[in-house]
């Protein structure tokens, strides 16, 4: 699994549009389209941040502190991993 991966679960497990996404975070949807394109490669402390703010923000009740430890699993095994 790849850091871009990660980032297209945890936009899916929130339901939001990468529009919708985007503007939650303020980051540009281009930049969210060419980090899940693999085109640029999102940094992973943001991929760690994103999980962190949706797990704690109660609008998202969809995220829970158990999914931080299952998304910070993934995130250690795609840093594992070299990526192209």
């Amino acid at each position: 699994m790849t850091y871009a991966d990660v980032l297209k679960e945890i936009r899916a497990k929130s339901g939001m549009t990468q529009k919708e996404f985007a503007a939650y975070f303020a980051t540009p949807v281009k930049t969210l389209i060419h980090w899940e394109n693999r085109e640029n490669r999102v940094p992973e402390n943001i991929l760690r941040l994103l999980a962190y703010k949706l797990a704690f923000d109660k609008n998202h009740k969809e995220f829970t502190k158990a999914d931080i430890e299952f998304y910070e699993k993934l995130i250690d095994s795609a840093s594992s991993k070299k990526e192209e």
